[in-house]
């Protein structure tokens, strides 16, 4: 057995010290994922966007989940990241119609939800859907006032016209994005490629 005060013997100590020194797999990991986050944070701090997917965030007056606050569209600035776990954060926002507070999204998610121009202006020209003729009561005449759809919408957007909620949805994650086919009655659909209208059926 090699003495700790022989050549052998230091190098022996030498490595097990460096050994337990040595940052693990599992550190180097965590570390890669940190800066990757940070990356993707200095993305979005600071910078105004408008929101475009499904419209609505949560937004809490504070840091506590009991008082949240409905804020649906617009633009709005990320003011700072308030914590960060693995995947989750929590961001302080600010609307540009005054309303501030926190919402609380996965990176990914978050930018789905975002664009950094100003959602396109829409045409002229939009499609009602079928099942409109077949309903009865007060609801047919307020919809009947609101506009159609058309190619390019964000779903805030269709959910505030004529359409309104689909019954059910599905959706996939594809290479260029997510996919999302809504469903309506009387056989109507519409179509979404990263959350932008593509596809309308009646």
């Amino acid at each position: 057995m090699a003495r700790a005060n022989s050549p052998l013997g230091l190098a022996i100590v030498a490595f097990a010290f460096l050994s337990g020194c040595a940052p693990s797999q599992y550190q180097r990991e965590m570390a890669y994922d940190r800066e990757e986050r940070q990356r993707a944070l200095d993305q979005l701090i600071g910078h105004e966007f408008w929101v475009r997917s499904g419209g609505q965030f949560l937004v809490y007056e504070t840091d506590s989940v009991f008082s949240p606050t409905k804020t649906v569209g617009g633009k709005l600035r990320i003011d700072y990241s308030d914590e960060c776990g693995s995947s989750q954060c929590m961001f302080h926002v600010t609307f540009a119609n005054g309303v501030s507070g926190f919402i609380y999204s996965d990176l990914i998610s978050l930018k789905y939800d975002l664009t950094d121009q100003e959602p396109l202006s829409l045409p002229r020209s939009t499609v009602y859907p079928s099942f409109l003729a077949h309903m009865k009561g007060k609801d047919v005449a307020r919809r009947s006032r609101l506009p159609g759809v058309a190619l390019g919408m964000y779903p805030a957007q269709v959910i505030a016209s004529a359409w309104g909620d689909p019954d059910r949805k599905t959706e996939i994650r594809t290479r260029s994005g997510q996919r999302e086919k809504w469903f309506y009655p009387e056989g109507n659909e519409l179509i979404f490629e990263s959350h932008i209208l593509v596809g309308i059926k009646k």
